[in-house]
């Protein structure tokens, strides 16, 4: 879905496309969990018992990588450090992630990081399953490093795709997160997903708008 964006089809066609591939992944994601001798995950919120009370809300952030070097993690940045420690409890969950530095990057900014790289999709969803997690935010979508057998197996409650231009055309996302830039009025009929609208920009990317203005400092002259 996501080349497909890059040749002059109708917004019709490409939803059509992505739905495709949508059906394909939830086909792929139900064969996995047969072959495993598990047709379901257990998930959260059919699990026998007393529910999991919870102080803080629990949110999973899953992605290819972390790395600081990528131009989109400086952006999600901004949200982490937005999410107070006492009320979220912030998880990253990364299947393409090695570089040491890296890990370390991702370590000093959230609570709580997981490296899932020798991981098959199903075992990245009982990982996420296994947090016990309110939402997943999911930041690949259609991207060519997209692994969306992972959503397609509904490891959690709620499930939100962010940071991709475009919706997940039914493999297993709940929530769409968006704006009315990307995402004009006229073509809202075209993302499968309840949307969520973040107005004026979806991405938290404005650094002016997050941090306070420093106070000038005085120039002071080495030259007497």
């Amino acid at each position: 879905p996501f080349l497909a964006m890059s040749f002059p089809l109708s917004p019709n066609d490409i939803l059509a496309i992505t739905r495709a591939h949508a059906r394909l992944a939830v086909q792929g994601a139900e064969l996995e969990r047969q072959a495993a001798g598990s047709q379901t995950l257990p998930f959260p919120v059919l699990r026998s018992g007393p529910p999991v009370v919870s102080r803080r809300l629990r949110v999973v952030y899953l992605g290819a990588t972390f790395a600081p070097d990528k131009l989109m993690n400086g952006f999600l940045r901004d949200v982490w450090w937005r999410h107070p420690a006492s009320k979220v409890e912030v998880h990253c969950v990364a299947w393409d992630m090695q570089e040491e530095g890296a890990r370390a990057w991702i370590r000093e900014q959230v609570e709580n990081f997981h490296a899932a790289g020798n991981m098959s999709d199903l075992g990245i969803a009982q990982l996420v399953n296994s947090i016990d997690a309110h939402l997943l935010v999911e930041l690949v979508g259609w991207y060519p490093e997209q692994r969306s057998g992972i959503v397609a197996h509904r490891p959690c409650r709620v499930q939100s795709l962010y940071r991709f231009i475009g919706g997940g055309g039914g493999r297993g996302d709940d929530l769409y997160v968006t704006d009315s830039t990307s995402l004009p009025p006229e073509l809202v009929g075209l993302v499968d997903e309840k949307l969520v609208f973040l107005q004026p920009l979806y991405l938290a990317c404005g650094h002016a708008r997050t941090f306070a203005r420093a106070p000038a400092r005085r120039a002071t002259s080495r030259h007497r």
